[in-house]
């Protein structure tokens, strides 16, 4: 007898209005795993809540869409005996809905709910009992326990028998893990600037691209527009590639001195240089060589004056300060005690900075304020600006 036992992450828990961010499948045969598959996927909007499924923004830049992998899934559930998931009727509406906005609509399958077979309760409980230990809300590994849960127990076979499934849609083969997503790797466009340059920069040629490089990296992130940026300033004050990594580590050896200043480094400072550090390049050990050597490195000539400034925010903040979690509530009085102005919603006549809790999110907001060109700044860096002291 052959399954497929599968799991999504989503962004959210209507199948009407969020869709899936991750897939995992696992297949039986025979009482035996005989192979696993995983990929991200990317929504086409804002991610969701990362402390659920622990996945952001900039994991799903450059994963495959749901059409892009449609025929690879439907090629796994082709000719199996059953389809499972933890809780079925859950999935089950989001593979459904997925499918129809596709033009697919599928056929009843064989569905076979795991949670049910194996007795009722949370995945991870019945996980637990059973002695299994998995790295929960990753779509492949909550498939997996489900998979060997069912293995456990004895199940009859779901009396529907197995469909013809569309063929209208081939396998790609395109897929991106978790794994994948959490590279470090030197960023594209430094292979776009010449290897060789006639002379050092001078240091207001120096200044011009560090001062270019803070401002497209305060929303954390680092679209095609600004790298093309980037690379034409470079190009046009004759920069080598290696004359723009140099100019790089002293951008971060600076933001590492700017952490380090008052004697503490918190857990966020230190995820925000590595957000910093993945976008040009830097492992974990150079960013740590960066903190153990602070002291030098660039640091902004002049700082954002952000009174009076009319300021929108998006997305579930990372924060907490005074003990609390950063929720609406308190990050408008922050705000507001800081002498902004709050706006709830980012309007083109009005809004002058929108504050993003993930630098590559695809919120409504965030494209709006791109669009209409709106100053978008990351949570991350927008506290520090208006002096509020964070957890």
């Amino acid at each position: 007898m052959r399954g497929i036992v599968f799991d999504f992450e989503t962004t959210g828990l209507s199948a009407k209005v969020d869709r899936v961010i991750e897939i995992g499948a696992v297949e039986l045969e025979n009482g035996s795993v005989v192979r696993s598959w995983t990929t991200l996927i990317d929504p086409d909007r804002d991610i969701g809540l990362t402390r659920l499924h622990g996945i952001t923004s900039s994991m799903v830049n450059g994963a495959p869409m749901f059409a892009d992998v449609a025929g690879d899934f439907l090629e796994m559930l082709r000719g199996c005996d059953y389809v499972s998931a933890w809780n079925v009727m859950f999935d089950k509406k989001f593979m459904e809905a997925e499918f129809a906005r596709l033009g697919i609509a599928l056929p009843e399958l064989p569905y076979l709910c795991a949670m049910q077979a194996c007795g009722g309760g949370s995945l991870g409980m019945a996980a637990q009992d059973a002695g299994l230990t998995f790295d929960w809300h990753s779509a492949l590994h909550d498939a997996t326990a489900a998979a060997h849960l069912l293995l456990m127990n004895e199940f009859d076979r779901p009396s529907v028998m197995t469909p013809e499934l569309p063929s209208s849609i081939e396998p790609t083969g395109k897929r991106k893990t978790r794994k994948e997503a959490k590279r470090i790797f030197k960023p594209v466009f430094l292979s776009a600037i010449p290897d060789v340059s006639t002379s050092e920069p001078d240091s207001a040629e120096r200044l011009k691209y560090l001062e270019l490089l803070d401002d497209v990296l305060l929303d954390r992130s680092l679209s095609e527009s600004e790298t093309s940026e980037l690379i034409g300033l470079a190009t046009a004050l004759g920069l080598s590639a290696q004359q723009v990594d140099s100019l790089h580590r002293e951008y971060m050896q600076g933001l590492a001195t700017l952490a380090a200043s008052d004697g503490v480094l918190t857990e966020m400072e230190v995820k925000d240089l590595k957000t910093v550090g993945r976008i040009l390049g830097f492992k974990t050990a150079d960013i740590q060589e960066m903190l153990n050597r602070a002291g030098s490195g660039y640091k902004r000539q002049q700082a954002l004056d952000m009174k009076g400034m009319r300021i929108c925010m998006t997305g579930e903040s990372h924060f907490s300060c005074m003990g609390a979690p950063i929720e609406k509530g308190l990050a408008q009085r922050l705000v507001e005690n800081a002498g902004c102005i709050w706006e709830p919603s980012c309007k083109k006549s009005t809004t002058q900075v929108l504050v993003v809790a993930d630098g590559d999110t695809k919120s409504t907001k965030a494209m709006n304020a791109r669009r209409w060109g709106i100053q978008v700044i990351a949570e991350s860096v927008f506290w520090k600006l208006i002096g509020v002291e964070l957890d």
